[in-house]
């Protein structure tokens, strides 16, 4: 439930978070990997390469989703407010068309 709830109103700063973790644990399975090829030339550790490659490209759709989320947020926000800001206030005559 609560999860639920920062995961509508605050899209950016949950996402992102992911995004780091994500990034974060590819940098940590990759930079041995391409330390090991810069020393042999190869790449004896091929899955964990894959994996940290998935893992930064995950972190980075998971960047892009926060950005869309947060700006459909915004027009949200946006477009409720507008409508509460058309609703006349009751001290003002109604006009009659």
């Amino acid at each position: 439930m609560i999860a639920r709830s920062v995961i509508t109103e605050k899209p950016l700063q949950f996402y992102s978070y992911c995004a780091g973790l994500c990034a974060l644990i590819a940098l940590l399975l990759g930079i041995p990997v391409a330390l090991e090829f810069l020393k042999i030339g190869l790449v004896p550790r091929l899955p964990t390469a894959v994996l940290a490659a998935t893992l930064m490209i995950c972190a980075l759709l998971l960047l892009a989703c926060a950005l869309i989320l947060d700006h459909v947020k915004l027009e949200r926000y946006e477009a409720k407010r507008l409508v509460y800001l058309s609703i006349p206030h009751p001290s003002q005559k109604a006009t009659t068309v």
